[in-house]
Formats: structure tokens, sequence, C-alpha cells
């Protein structure tokens, strides 16, 4: 499990106790980039081995503003950034998944039924679902 957050590793280690918190590895370390997720990848990859499974659990919430309100910098904190992440991370894990492995991507419920303030939350939810659907069409290469 990586995250960009120790504290968050630890309160996930906490919630799930320690019978399952046994077979959690976590890994502290970014990924928002290219080249942040290439280099987690292949320290997960040097380190345990095999990529059986990769869940990316990248965005958080974005509500409050109607779309024409939103500021640059909000846009390119919660679009650009948080669709490059889901990019890097499957650019990086996907070419090294096992022959029988799986990439999941988990996103919310407002990518799927329009809710007000909350257009900008959607059409990130919206292209990474189109991101989604692309990768299963790509060809893979190795890295």
């Amino acid at each position: 499990m990586a995250s960009r957050s120790r504290q968050r590793l630890d309160t996930l280690t906490q919630l799930i106790g320690p019978g399952l918190a046994a077979n959690l590895k976590g890994v502290n370390a970014p990924y928002g980039t290219f080249d942040e997720a290439r280099d987690l990848a292949a320290r997960i990859a040097a380190e345990y081995g095999r990529v059986d499974h990769v869940v990316a659990s990248v965005d958080g919430w974005w509500m409050g503003n109607a779309l024409w309100d939103t500021s640059e910098t909000e846009w390119q904190k919660y679009f650009i950034d948080t669709t490059t992440s889901h990019m890097a991370l499957a650019r990086a894990f996907i070419p090294r998944l096992a022959p029988d492995g799986s990439y999941t991507v988990i996103a919310g419920f407002s990518g799927h039924k329009p809710y007000p303030e909350v257009t900008g939350e959607r059409i990130v939810l919206d292209t990474v679902d189109d991101l989604k659907r692309e990768l299963g069409h790509e060809p893979l290469t190795t890295p």
C-alpha cells in the first residue's frame, strides 16, 4: 500500500487490525509524477518481487464551487494533479503486473451522476473512468 502520508498508513493499519495488518505492506512515498510513480513501482518490485494486484485510490473529494467559480489553483490541484497521478501510477505499474494480476481504480460515485457544485469532481472522475477504459486497449511494454 503506497501513500504519501505515513499517518494515513498508520491509521489504516490500526483500522484493519493485526490479522490483516500482518499482510499489508505500507510504503510511504510520493507518486504524483511519472518519475515518482516509476520509482515507486521499481522500489516495490525490487523489494517484494512480483506485483499481483494494484488498487489505485488517488483522489479526494472536491466540492463547494460552481465550475465557473473554480480557481486555477483548485483546477490544478483537483483535476490536473489527480489525473496525472492516476496516469503515472497506471503507466508505472500495469507493465509490471503478473500475467494473472489486476489493476483496480477506486473512484467516487459522483462520476456517475451529476450533483450541484460537484461538477469539477465529476469531470475528474469521468476522465479517470475514460483512462481506465482506454488502458485495456493499449499494448503493453515492459519497464
